[in-house]
């Protein structure tokens, strides 16, 4: 099969999934998020050139009409993203000609409607994820180093926090609460694709800066934790970007 260049929205609802429209670009392993209630896809792979993309699109929520965006300074997919502060991060990622993954730090600004970017080895790694945890960005996990980043837009620096219980790439992350949870992914430490999306999940505690296992504490805001795993392993980049409560 083919990709699908098809916008699905999940109504919480219902808890069915709706057709919306068709995507301009067809593409995949590509970022997502929403700002203002605009949706923007952008980088993955083209469908129609097999090549890793630059170009970015955007969707306003209400009337499903497409908008006017730039293309990213550098085409990537398989990176990590997050809405940080009303713009837009991308973390490394890979490129089609390029054999090491990419060492950027993309940004897109909506109210300017413009990229910069600046570069540092430290994000050079793909399968990663990305959340925004206050006015910081935490890069977890990925493929090539299965590490935690702590990234401040603010100052531009990186540092190292506390590594994952359990390596992972590929994975689902999501803040809720104030809390860093992740979910899913490839088992990095063996190298094993057979447990794709059943590792088990995991959440970063800030007062002690250390990962505890999800399974080991009885949270009723995540009772349905094997459910949304696979939810958010196979849909991170769009869960992420959506504020909503399990109240």
């Amino acid at each position: 099969m083919g990709v699908r260049g098809i916008l699905w929205c999940f109504n919480l609802t219902s808890q069915t999934w709706e057709f919306q429209d068709t995507m301009c670009e067809q593409r995949s392993y590509h970022g997502s998020a929403v700002i203002s209630n605009i949706l923007y896809l952008f980088g993955g792979r083209s469908f129609s050139s097999g090549t890793t993309t630059d170009g970015m699109e955007a969707w306003d929520l209400v009337t499903m009409e497409p908008l006017s965006t730039p293309r990213a300074l550098e085409s990537f997919c398989l990176a990590a993203s997050c809405v940080c502060q009303g713009k837009i991060y991308v973390f490394g990622g890979e490129e089609y000609w390029r054999e090491e993954p990419l060492p950027w730090i993309q940004c897109y600004d909506p109210q300017s409607n413009t990229w910069t970017k600046t570069e540092s080895l430290m994000v050079a790694n793909k399968g990663s994820a990305a959340a925004a945890l206050g006015d910081r960005i935490l890069v977890v996990g990925g493929e090539l180093w299965s590490g935690v980043l702590e990234y401040s837009p603010h100052s531009g620096q990186i540092s190292t926090l506390p590594g994952l219980r359990y390596p992972r790439a590929f994975h689902g992350v999501a803040v809720l609460s104030g809390r860093v949870y992740v979910f899913g992914g490839k088992d990095v430490a063996n190298n094993d694709e057979t447990k794709l999306y059943e590792l088990p999940s995991e959440w970063y505690d800030t007062e002690s800066e250390t990962w505890v296992w999800l399974d080991s504490l009885h949270d009723d805001n995540l009772i349905q934790k094997c459910y949304w795993e696979k939810v958010f392993g196979f849909g991170c980049a769009v869960f992420p970007a959506i504020q909503y409560s399990f109240d």
